[in-house]
């Protein structure tokens, strides 16, 4: 059971159109939040995307669906054989072993579903889910500000945090990002450094 949402999923509103960055910032800041208050009880999500993410009617964005979600410590995580999670928004390293998925992997497909949000289409494309998975393990990520040229260099610098496969130079919890997002809503560099991401 969960609260009736009078709305539609993000999937639906970016089928639609892209969203300007300070949209997306509105709705993603209450995400993270979200992300936070799951990592605090040791939760992680698994399956961040678009469909996931219900905007009621007054713009107010819930993070629903923890159908895979499970506990850091749960002993069936690795009991599942298949790779979890849905393929355009799926970090690196859940696509090589869905039990290794962890709070940077939701952050890896937070990432993802907010640079389809902003940019109108996800960070790899392929014409099979085996395409998809190539490309989300080995092809480079399209600079954000080619598909949209009106994003500031703060946000396109959070992505790319996100969207970084080196788990060590990525965002290493939601309260990091949280305070980037921040940062950029107030029209502030995030703490972002060019250098090393990918």
């Amino acid at each position: 059971a969960m609260e009736l949402v009078d709305g539609q999923p993000l999937h639906k509103i970016l089928a639609e159109s892209r969203l300007t960055e300070r949209e997306a910032l509105r709705l993603f800041i209450p995400i993270v939040e979200a992300l936070q208050h799951l990592s605090e009880r040791g939760i992680v999500h698994r399956d961040i995307k678009p469909s996931n993410i219900l905007v009621d009617t007054g713009g107010r964005a819930r993070l629903v669906d923890l159908g895979l979600a499970h506990a850091e410590d749960d002993p069936q995580i690795t009991n599942h054989g298949g790779t979890l999670g849905t393929p355009h928004y799926i970090s690196p390293e859940q696509a090589r072993d869905p039990g290794s998925a962890d709070a940077q992997s939701d952050l890896w497909s937070l990432g993802a579903t907010l640079y389809h949000a902003v940019c109108g289409q996800p960070p790899f494309q392929g014409a099979s889910v085996a395409e998809i998975l190539s490309a989300v393990l080995h092809d480079k990520v399209r600079d954000p500000i080619e598909l949209e040229p009106t994003l500031s260099s703060g946000l396109v610098l959070v992505l790319r945090k996100c969207l970084t496969r080196d788990r060590e130079r990525r965002y290493q919890g939601p309260a990091a990002l949280l305070a980037d997002l921040e940062r950029v809503r107030e029209r502030r560099a995030p703490r972002v450094t060019r250098a090393g991401l990918d």
